[in-house]
């Protein structure tokens, strides 16, 4: 029991080093111009990221509502029989 006693001990030493360094390294680069300009630069992509995909869902939209497709095959097949209709008649 004394052995893990001891091992905690240590370990949690190591933490809080571990965690002085890393408060420092984080003081010192918030502080950096650099990491605020990194900062800035990701919001604004993921703000564009988040117009891109907003915008294909619009393009996907618009497009299943303008699908004239089926319409136009439907109108033909129409038109077929009702010339067919007329010649036979």
């Amino acid at each position: 029991k004394g052995f893990y006693t001891e091992r905690t001990n240590f370990i949690k030493k190591e933490v809080r080093v571990l965690s002085a360094k890393y408060e420092q390294n984080k003081k010192i680069l918030g502080a950096s111009n650099n990491w605020k300009s990194i900062q800035t630069q990701e919001q604004k992509i993921c703000h564009q990221e988040q117009n891109v995909f907003n915008l294909k869902e619009f393009i996907a939209t618009k497009g299943r509502q303008s699908d004239y497709e089926s319409i136009k095959r439907k109108c033909l097949e129409l038109v077929t029989d009702l010339n067919k209709t007329i010649i036979e008649g």
